[in-house]
């Protein structure tokens, strides 16, 4: 009888040493999953004129940033590119190399301008991934640009500034010198797409695009145009330009329009022989930019 005690007794104590086991170790595990260090991120992203995409990180993940970015090294001489996208001696070559974040990611995607030579002066235009590899990926291209430019946007974007022969502008101009670029377009990553795509800019004045507004934006910064950071004068602008009312027509700000303000919304009033009117006036600040940033 005290045998099968005996044997009954250290087969409890086995059994429990076992759970007591087994309990230390669920409890490390659960210890070790809460101390675990992630590298987190925090986007803020939504579009228009006054918004931007701007992603701040934690931990060790790189940070995403707007506008152009330094390309390594390796790559950031406009001869390097010459044999990849095949320019001809003579007839073409690259032009300019920049990078950025277009893709929405960490990596850097290259921006490539070939520039043919002639009075036409046309520019085809390159987007590339893995840019440090023997043989990079194209993800984009854009050919025969006539006195074409392009760039990368603050908004990490593509913009694009050609002449456009049949518009009502240059179609009439006999003269080559005399062609206007008038034709801007904007592109944007598409995961979905896997490229670039079109996109609107989210304005109808001063500026329709966002290529007229960014060089606007040059042009303040040089003491041009004080107007544009104004919120009231920018509607009151407007009223004059669109609706051929006075300069000075008596404008009143219903919230925003601050030094430090994203965001503002104006009412214009007209009271003249012909009656009276009122329009209210919605504005941004290019790229989310309240730091000298022009209204639009």
């Amino acid at each position: 009888m005290m045998e099968a005690f005996s044997s009954r007794r250290y087969k409890c104590l086995f059994i429990g040493a076992i759970l007591a086991l087994l309990l230390t170790l669920i409890l490390s595990a659960c210890n070790g999953a809460g101390s675990t260090t992630t590298a987190n991120s925090t986007a803020t992203k939504s579009a228009g004129i006054g918004n931007s995409s701007t992603t701040t990180t934690t931990g060790s993940a790189p940070q995403l940033k707007l506008g152009t970015r330094p390309c390594p090294e390796a790559v950031k001489d406009p001869s390097y590119w010459d044999p990849i996208v095949g320019t001809q001696a003579n007839v073409s070559k690259v032009e300019s190399v920049s990078c950025a974040n277009l893709e929405g990611s960490s990596s850097l995607q290259a921006l490539i301008t070939v520039r043919y030579y002639g009075n036409g002066q046309v520019l085809d235009v390159y987007v590339c991934n893995n840019i440090t590899d023997p043989s990079p990926t194209q993800i984009f291209k854009l050919q025969n640009l006539y006195k074409g430019n392009a760039r990368i946007s603050g908004y990490n974007t593509l913009l694009t500034a050609e002449v456009d022969q049949d518009s009502s502008v240059n179609k009439h101009v006999s003269s080559n010198a005399a062609l206007i670029q008038d034709l801007f377009r904007e592109f944007k990553w598409s995961d979905s797409a896997g490229t670039l795509i079109p996109v609107a800019f989210p304005g109808i004045f001063p500026d329709l695009t966002r290529y007229q507004a960014e060089t606007a934006q040059a042009q303040v910064n040089q003491g041009h145009q004080p107007w544009r950071l104004s919120a009231i004068q920018t509607a009151q602008a407007l009223a004059a330009n669109l609706l051929h009312w006075t300069p000075i027509a008596p404008a009143t700000l219903l919230s925003g329009g601050g030094n430090s303000d994203l965001n503002a919304v104006v009412t214009v009033k007209r009271t003249n022989n012909t009656g009276s009117a009122t329009i209210t006036v919605t504005l941004s600040r290019l790229e989310g930019n309240s730091n000298g940033n022009i209204w639009e």
